[in-house]
């Protein structure tokens, strides 16, 4: 009796193999794995590719689809032509052949008999003629063949060459209608704006009345007091003038010529409450009674407004805009300007003490040599602001982002012994938090180390 060591001997001589290679069920899926690792590589840099792709035709789909129709045409005029060719010029090329298997068959035989005879040259005829018979015959058979299958690919593609290019195209035309529903919808809520606008006009006539009689008293005389019914009326009106969204017109120079186009407020404004501010400033009426009477300025349309020297302490500008505003020595002291725009102010040697500013922006607005003393300010925008020279003692709650803030200027020219600073403000950490100070030119300005907006608005 054979060990088991025998036997796997003699298996191994049989088969000449190991017995322990390994078996062919591993390599199929070896070779899924591969085939998978190879779609992988196709399609990783493939897939983008396509996407681009489908998105330039589908773009230019209106335009492809006569191009695609044409193309298919000339095909199909191509096959009918080779197919007509084929009908009446290759008769003629063998018009001495019999195009048939029998034909073929029958000189075959008589070629070989001839041969056996030992009649060559007969031989040789028949065969030569054999050979053309079987090129008559095939060329037809392919013509039938190359015309049929072409006919046929030729249905199926234009088919789904046309069905494709016909979506792609509906896909345009509908992203066109949705662009077009979306800018209706736009000119919808314009509309709307401009009627809440239209009717707010009656409150601007009964405005410029109450601006009219308060000029008629002539309170410059009268240390800035004016009648105490003229103070109600006034409060009433400017409580009335609530803030809301309206269209305003923006001009752009395109295309040599200037433009115009409506476009809705980012921000509920009250541009009567912003008139009605100018008014009473310019009839030089004393602000701080109105205040007591309960007069309002908050969320006012105040964008470049010219108010310097203007004293509005203790009003409430919460929500105001400020924009592009001449505000130079102007007085802001105890006001609330919370949520306030200020970003391209002048505001000079303004004096905000002890006022309240809370989530106010002042973006490249113009504050060297302004007080904040004992201001409370909490997330506050100063980025690319001119705050140089500017006093920020005793500030209560001082939070807020400086992102190239010019801080003042460097009167160090070596470096040797740090910087030497000239109107950095006071009171302002040295740098503050998150900050670090950055020399450009003469200048010192402050990055925000965590990286700060990717646009200078001054630009």
């Amino acid at each position: 009796m054979s060990t088991i060591g025998e036997q796997t001997q003699e298996a191994m001589l049989v088969t000449g193999e190991p017995l322990d290679k390994p078996t062919a069920a591993v390599r199929p899926a070896q070779s899924i794995v591969a085939l998978c690792i190879t779609f992988l590589l196709i399609g990783a840099p493939l897939g983008p590719a396509l996407y681009f792709l489908t998105a330039g035709v589908e773009r230019y789909s209106a335009s492809i689809f006569p191009f695609v129709v044409g193309f298919f045409v000339a095909a199909a005029l191509a096959v009918a032509v080779a197919t007509l060719a084929s009908v009446f010029i290759l008769p003629r090329l063998f018009k001495n052949a019999a195009g048939t298997l029998t034909g073929i068959t029958a000189e075959l035989n008589k070629a070989t008999n001839a041969y056996y005879e030992g009649d060559s040259k007969v031989a040789v005829q028949h065969l030569g003629q054999a050979a053309e018979n079987t090129a008559a015959w095939y060329s037809a058979v392919s013509v039938r063949r190359f015309a049929s299958q072409s006919a046929i690919a030729l249905v199926i593609a234009l088919g789904g060459t046309v069905g494709s290019v016909l979506l792609l195209t509906q896909n345009t035309l509908l992203r066109g209608q949705t662009e077009l529903l979306r800018e209706q919808n736009e000119k919808l809520d314009q509309q709307t704006f401009t009627a809440e606008a239209q009717r707010r006009a009656s409150l601007t006539a009964a405005l410029f009345d109450a601006l009219r009689d308060v000029a008629s008293e002539k309170p410059r005389e009268d240390r800035g007091k004016i009648s105490e019914g003229l103070t109600a009326r006034l409060a009433a009106l400017s409580r009335s003038a609530q803030p809301y969204l309206f269209v305003q017109t923006d001009r752009q120079f395109i295309g040599g010529k200037f433009k115009y186009f409506p476009r809705l407020i980012k921000r509920p404004l009250s541009p009567e409450r912003g008139q009605l501010l100018i008014g009473l400033v310019t009839a030089g009426v004393d602000l701080q009674a109105l205040d007591e009477a309960g007069l309002s300025f908050a969320g006012a349309d105040l964008r470049k407004a010219a108010l310097p020297s203007a004293n509005l302490s203790g009003l409430d500008f919460e929500g105001a805009d400020f924009s592009e505003a001449d505000l130079r020595k102007t007085s802001f002291v105890n006001a609330d300007v919370s949520s306030a725009q200020f970003d391209h102010a002048d505001a000079r040697d303004a004096d905000f003490t002890k006022a309240r500013i809370d989530s106010t922006n002042f973006t490249s607005a113009t504050l060297s040599y302004a007080k904040f003393i004992q201001a409370t300010m909490t997330d506050v925008t100063f980025d690319y602001a001119l705050i140089a020279f500017t006093d920020f003692s005793s500030v209560k709650s001082f939070n807020g982002d400086f992102h190239r803030a010019r801080v003042g200027e460097d009167l160090n020219v070596d470096r040797k012994s740090g910087f030497v600073h000239q109107g950095y403000p006071v009171g302002l950490p040295r740098p503050p938090s998150r900050f670090k100070v950055v020399p450009d030119g003469p200048f010192l300005w402050l990055e925000d180390v965590k990286g700060g907006p990717k646009e200078n608005p001054n630009e």
